[in-house]
C-alpha cells in the first residue's frame, strides 16, 4: 500500500473516532452521570435531616419505595414509606413494652406485668395482682367505712364470684356487708377509686348469720389494668385477711405518713358512709381520706 492509498483510510478512521467522541459527549450532556455509589438525602416534612452515601441496598417488610426522575435537578427523588402497622409505637412509657400483635398485625404498647399461671385447681380464687403466703389473720374491720383494695388484673379475665370469709359474726342481728368493684383513676398523685364497675350487692354478716365464706354471683370481664375491690359493713364482723407480718407482695407501692422504713399502707378508705350499705356503692367512689395496711384487704374474686 502506498501513501496515496493509505491517506483516505486514515482519514476515515479519524472521522469515525470523532463521531464516537461527539456521540459520547452528547450522551453525557443529556443524561445523569452514573455515580460511583448511591447517595441519599433524607428529608422530614420537607426539611433535610441527613445525607448518606455508599448505600446500595434497601431491605425490609412493609416498606413502600417510590422513585421519580428529576432531570431538572440532575437527581432521582425517592420516597420511602413504612407501612403503619410496621412502625414501632412512639408513645410507650418506661413501664410498657412494644409487642407485636399477631391478630391485628400491628405493634402495641403493653404493660410490663407478670404472666398468670395456668390453674390446676377446679376453682381459681384470687386477689388479682397479690401474692400472700400461707399466713392469714383475722381482723375486725371498722364499720361504716368503705375500704378499697387495689388490684392488678394481669390479662383480660372474666370473674363470676366475689366474696369475703367471716371468722366471727357481727354483734347485731341483720347486719350486712356490701361488695363492689371500682375502676381506678389517676388522682394526680397516684391511682384512686373512680367510677363504679359493679355493685355485687350485700351478704349477711350479723350475729345470727354464722361464719364461713360469703359469696355473691357476678359476671364481669375486667380488662388488663388496675381496679379496686370495695368492702363496707354496718357491723364489725371478723374477716380473714392477709397477715400484715407475713410475706406479701402487692401490685402498688407501699407508703407511710412519716419517715422510716415501714411503708406498709397499701389499702385506702373513706370517711363514714353508712347509707351506702343499704343504698348501694356510690358512683363515682366517695373521696379517699385515709390508708391502712394489707390487713384490710378482705375481698377476693373467682376467675371463670
Amino acid at each position: 500500500m502506498n501513501n496515496k492509498q493509505a491517506t483516505p483510510l486514515i482519514g476515515l478512521v479519524i472521522v469515525v473516532i470523532l463521531l464516537i467522541i461527539a456521540t459520547m459527549m452528547g450522551l453525557n450532556q443529556t443524561n445523569v452521570s452514573t455515580p460511583t455509589a448511591l447517595e441519599l438525602d433524607f428529608y422530614k416534612n420537607s426539611t433535610p435531616v441527613a445525607s448518606e452515601g455508599g448505600l446500595n441496598n434497601i431491605e425490609g417488610v412493609g416498606i413502600d419505595i417510590t422513585m421519580v426522575d428529576d432531570p431538572a435537578n440532575n437527581q432521582v427523588d425517592s420516597t420511602f414509606d413504612v407501612i403503619a402497622g410496621y412502625r414501632l409505637p412512639q408513645t410507650c412509657t418506661n413501664t410498657q413494652l412494644a409487642t407485636w400483635n399477631l391478630v391485628s398485625g400491628i405493634w402495641e404498647c403493653v404493660n410490663r406485668v407478670p404472666e398468670q399461671l395456668a390453674s390446676p385447681f377446679s376453682e381459681y380464687w384470687t386477689i388479682p395482682g397479690w401474692w400472700v403466703a400461707f399466713e392469714t389473720t383475722n381482723a375486725g374491720i371498722t364499720a361504716d367505712l368503705m375500704w378499697f383494695t387495689p388490684i392488678l388484673v394481669i390479662s383480660d379475665n372474666t370473674y363470676d364470684r366475689i366474696g369475703i370469709e367471716v371468722t366471727a359474726a357481727g354483734a347485731s342481728v341483720g347486719s350486712l356487708a356490701r361488695l363492689c368493684i371500682y375502676n381506678s383513676q389517676n388522682s394526680g398523685s397516684g391511682i384512686a377509686p373512680g367510677s363504679l364497675v359493679v355493685d355485687a350487692g350485700t351478704v349477711a354478716v350479723g350475729s345470727a348469720d354464722g361464719t364461713g365464706t360469703k359469696i355473691l354471683t357476678i359476671s364481669e370481664t375486667l380488662q388488663q389494668g388496675y381496679y379496686f375491690l370495695a368492702y363496707l359493713s354496718d357491723d364489725v364482723p371478723t374477716l380473714r385477711v392477709p397477715n400484715n407480718s407475713g410475706a406479701i407482695d402487692v401490685p402498688v407501692e407501699g407508703m407511710s405518713s412519716s419517715a422510716g422504713p415501714l411503708m406498709n399502707s397499701v389499702t385506702l378508705r373513706t370517711t363514714s358512709v353508712p347509707a351506702q350499705v343499704a343504698g348501694g356503692c356510690a358512683d363515682p367512689a366517695s373521696p379517699v381520706t385515709g390508708a391502712s395496711t394489707s390487713s384490710f384487704a378482705s375481698v377476693f374474686l373467682r376467675r371463670q
